[in-house]
């Protein structure tokens, strides 16, 4: 009997241990004991099985067949981090706000200290997609209760920059824009966001600086990286985080990420900070207009 108790253990221990696609240690919720009967170890390898098909769909970015098999999984055990987590992601992607919102609380209801649970619902409510709740109260604390959480993160940092231009309050933007380039200098969201306010003060040499800079980050010789690697996988992208889905003001610097340039701002081969800030600050105040009437019944 100690022979098969011991051998399940192993089995449990190598699972957790193959599953290195996400950024932080496994969640060992799931087989905390050694399973005590033959349906135990066998709920314990379908878990397993339905995770792992999971993993390797939402790193090929088939939010889909991802969503499908960590529903599975949760079917098998409701309380797994990991699951719970990337599955919100995966419904988020497939834009069903509520199903991810409710997977992600209901990590934080069993770990109110996930950092990771906070940053998507912060973003979650900043987001401005249709169906999608939109609250910048909200927003703004949980994504403030990520940071506290885990402050080598960037991604509230900038997301927290973009909620602050959302309320016009640009002196709480660059505070927040300031400590993610501090914590990551290589973020292209917080230098294309800071060459923004620039050009909003009227200090254009250093916005077309700052630009520039970031178009060099998006042409992809010089790699963004992230202080706590989350979402991070073997093949070194964070599927998930950096998804389809992006917020009305995130299209801007994404697009650099195709090209290394935005086509309505090029001239002889380099961005111009005049041009692309111009129609950056037409799409925000745009966004701001329309984000603040309330939604239309029906």
């Amino acid at each position: 009997m100690r022979s098969v108790r011991s051998f399940a253990l192993l089995l449990l221990m190598v699972g957790c241990q193959n599953d290195s696609s996400t950024d932080q240690l496994p969640d060992r919720r799931l087989g905390a004991e050694p399973p005590s009967s033959l349906a135990e170890r066998d709920r314990v390898k379908r878990f397993w099985l339905h995770y792992r098909t999971a993993t390797a769909a939402r790193i090929a970015q088939d939010p889909a067949t991802a969503r499908t098999y960590f529903d599975s999984a949760l079917a098998l055990q409701p309380q797994h981090h990991d699951a719970l987590y990337y599955g919100g992601n995966a419904a988020f992607e497939l834009g069903r706000f509520a199903e991810a919102e409710q997977l992600w609380r209901r990590e934080l209801a069993d770990n109110e200290h996930s950092a990771r649970a906070h940053a998507q619902i912060g973003m979650l409510y900043s987001i401005g997609h249709a169906g999608a709740p939109f609250d910048l109260i909200v927003a703004q604390q949980e994504l403030e209760a990520a940071h506290l959480l885990n402050r080598a993160e960037t991604g509230p940092l900038v997301r927290l920059g973009e909620v602050s231009l959302l309320q016009a309050d640009t002196a709480a933007a660059n505070r927040w824009l300031a400590a993610a380039a501090q914590t990551n200098a290589r973020s292209l969201a917080a230098v294309y966001l800071r060459g923004y306010l620039a050009w909003d003060r009227g200090d254009f040499e250093q916005a077309q600086v700052l630009l520039t800079r970031a178009a060099h980050l998006g042409s992809g010789s010089v790699t963004e990286t992230s202080a706590s690697a989350e979402g991070q996988t073997k093949r070194g992208n964070r599927p998930l985080l950096e998804g389809r889905r992006t917020s009305e003001l995130g299209r801007f610097w994404r697009r650099l990420q195709k090209d290394g340039s935005a086509d309505s701002a090029r001239t002889d081969g380099n961005l111009l900070a005049t041009t692309e800030y111009g129609h950056f600050d037409r799409a925000l105040n745009s966004a701001r207009e329309r984000l603040a009437r309330p939604p239309v019944d029906g």
